[in-house]
């Protein structure tokens, strides 16, 4: 068992440099003078930034501003995601075998590309939609009715764009639902709303309040939204304040004592949350409904009204989160200059944007970079957190406990974090400016879903097979290569493409880890975008969006016409 457990011993250090070492140089640089290495063995901490930060009414500000985008994206996003898996799931909703298919293409749109659609279409002064609003109406006033540029705007953008995710889980968690608890509280003499309020609320409890923390932390590190609307709102958040303190600016010098401060109040709301989903975990079997016995979830019959709202509010989701800002993208992108629709504008359309990048030396080195990040973050990342899945289900004592815990921090760390921690660690280093950092970033921060991806897999291994193969002579690594990895192949499969497209829209960790040598697309969208150039920011988005729509679009279809075949069979078998 002790030589078991030692053999777990590289991959503990493993984890350790990846999610530790970097955790360590962040608190290391918030507690060292300005202008010092934190490795420097001449070093004095101080807790002058600290101080710094603390004493500032500007970080309590901070913090509400935080607070209240993450609470009102989370209201937005929720209500959307509780709506369509309620439709989906407990309803018989027409159409509703498209419905996984349809909601999971917006996901192609990234919350960065969304935004700048957005920005064209309710711009309050040349926004497309405005300008349209402004001419039907005859207002004579070059200023709004709509303005992006605010609070409700930016909440606006980013519910719609965390909704489809918050959407796959919640409707896993509705079709767990056992309906005999239903059909016992309606035999009773409960009505409608009494079943709803005494009976299905309290179940999804545990799962709305767990997936509400996951995404309240997704709220608070989101960086990407808040800098395409933030300063034109003049609403300042968490998660731009630690870019622009690393960042420096045109006058102000990068600080990174200060945004490495910053960065650690939101480590400790990230943890704060984790004991509050590990107390809730330890109740959630509580509320378990899912036994042995077979059964189906419960499916409401509609009105007729009721099937035509249903498909109308997906049919509407789709339209605010990818045909609207996609077709915004398409026509600003084959402009001169932003105009809104008319047969004069329809009459200087051009390709100049898109040959301009094509014939330029930055696009094709962002899209090789690209095509290498997403190659190898998926396959690096799918590869260790198979093997660590491995580990922690058929591992035993403190190691293989450890090596679990490694594996989930990074989930608790928002991408800020780790942007910037990767960075202070790699100064000074080979790796600094290139694109192996970003590389590694991409597989901190996937690897806690790729491992819970597997494990929930590997669970599903019976041991005996293992155990067979043992018996006859293989190694413990060609077990794991020829009858472990064969048997999980799908989910691995799943999750190579999950990463690789995560990887090629992600725009945090370009931006802290951005270099001249190791720029990526998404990156490259920030920077035209950044100089004004927003005509050839559009085109950049509409490639991405496009090649992210036949990726998912595929994979999806393929997906759903599996499940449906194992929902068939399991239906048949009960």
């Amino acid at each position: 068992m002790i030589k078991r457990s030692l053999g777990y011993l590289p991959l503990l250090l493993l984890l350790s440099a990846m999610t530790a070492l970097p955790l360590a140089i962040l608190l290391l640089t918030s507690l060292v003078p300005d202008g010092t290495h934190p490795l420097d063995a001449a070093r004095e901490l101080t807790f002058i930034h600290y101080v710094e930060v603390f004493a500032d009414p500007f970080t309590y500000q901070l913090l509400a501003n935080t607070f209240v985008f993450a609470g009102g994206t989370l209201l937005l996003g929720m209500t959307i995601a509780i709506a369509m898996a309620w439709f989906v799931e407990r309803t018989d909703m027409p159409l509703k075998q498209y419905a996984y298919i349809v909601i999971f293409l917006p996901m192609a749109m990234p919350g960065f590309i969304t935004a700048i659609g957005w920005t064209f279409l309710l711009n309050p002064t040349n926004g497309v939609i405005n300008v349209f609003i402004r001419d039907l109406f005859d207002i004579a006033d070059d200023f709004g009715p709509f303005n992006v540029y605010s609070l409700g705007g930016m909440i606006f953008v980013a519910g719609l764009s965390i909704g489809p995710t918050m959407f796959i889980m919640l409707s896993s968690v509705m079709r767990g639902l056992d309906p005999s608890l239903e059909e016992s509280a309606y035999a009773s003499g409960a009505n409608h709303s009494e079943v709803m309020g005494r009976v299905v609320l309290p179940l999804l409890r545990p799962g709305l309040l767990s997936i509400f923390i996951y995404f309240f932390v997704t709220a608070i590190e989101m960086l990407e939204i808040p800098l395409v609307f933030g300063t034109n709102a003049n609403f300042n958040l968490l998660s731009v304040t630690v870019y622009r303190k690393t960042a420096g600016g045109d006058i102000d010098l990068p600080n990174y004592g200060l945004s490495s401060t910053y960065a650690i109040l939101g480590l400790i709301i990230g943890f704060s949350l984790l004991l509050i989903y590990f107390r809730l975990m330890r109740q959630a079997d509580r509320y378990a409904v899912i036994t042995g016995k077979g059964y189906r979830p419960k499916e409401y019959k509609l009105t007729k009204f009721a099937k035509y709202f249903a498909v109308t509010f997906f049919v509407f989701f789709i339209v605010l989160k990818l045909v609207l800002p996609l077709l915004v993208l398409i026509w600003t992108s084959l402009l001169p200059y932003l105009q809104s629709p008319s047969w004069t504008a329809l009459q200087t359309l051009t390709l100049k944007h898109y040959v301009a990048l094509f014939n330029g030396q930055r696009f094709p080195l962002a899209v090789a970079n690209t095509a290498i990040l997403m190659v190898l973050t998926s396959a690096c990342c799918m590869g260790l957190a198979s093997i660590v899945a491995w580990v922690i289900v058929r591992g035993r004592g403190f190691l293989a406990r450890t090596i679990d815990v490694l594996a989930f921090l990074p989930h608790l760390l928002p991408g800020i974090v780790i942007g910037l921690a990767l960075l202070l660690t790699s100064v000074g280093t080979p790796l600094y400016g290139t694109l192996s950092v970003i590389i590694i970033g991409n597989i901190i921060r996937y690897l806690p879903f790729g491992v819970r991806m597997m494990t929930s897999v590997m669970y599903q291994v019976a041991a005996e097979l293992e155990d067979a193969a043992y018996a006859s002579g293989a190694s413990r690594f060609t077990t794991f290569l020829r009858i472990v990895l064969p048997l999980v192949l799908p989910a691995f499969a799943n999750g190579i493409v999950w990463c690789g497209s995560q990887a090629m829209k992600d725009v945090t960790l370009p931006l802290f880890l951005a270099s001249t040598s190791n720029v990526v697309i998404a990156g490259l969208m920030w920077e035209t975008w950044k100089r004004g150039n927003g005509e050839t920011t559009a085109a950049i988005s509409v490639m991405l969006v496009v090649v992210l729509l036949c990726i998912i679009a595929p994979l999806q279809l393929i997906l759903r016409r599996k499940t449906q075949r194992i929902d068939a069979a399991f239906g048949a078998a009960i």
